[in-house]
């Protein structure tokens, strides 16, 4: 649990496209994850896969005012060029 990062997607039987770790509690044994399980009866096994990138926001709650302008980004395959915060929005 402790060795599962926050932004890793999920991986596995009963997983969506596109489910991320948006957030931990190791000491209760928790994850929060950005979308639901679906035919989650009984016990599954899934995978966690962390993808590197060149410049990581996840951790931060909001980029107000935040701009990177006229810049070229060459991951040569080793990364992802950028992550951006996760923000929930409720209405």
């Amino acid at each position: 649990m402790a060795n599962i990062a926050v932004g890793s997607l999920v991986l596995g039987s009963g997983v969506g496209r596109e489910v991320y770790v948006t957030s931990k509690n190791v000491g209760a044994r928790t994850l929060q994850i950005s979308s639901g399980l679906y035919d989650a009866a009984g016990t599954q096994t899934l995978t966690f896969r962390r993808f590197k990138y060149l410049l990581d926001f996840s951790g931060y709650a909001s980029l107000s005012q935040f701009v990177i302008d006229d810049v070229e980004f060459q991951c040569d395959g080793q990364a992802s060029a950028i992550i951006l915060a996760h923000i929930l929005i409720s209405v």
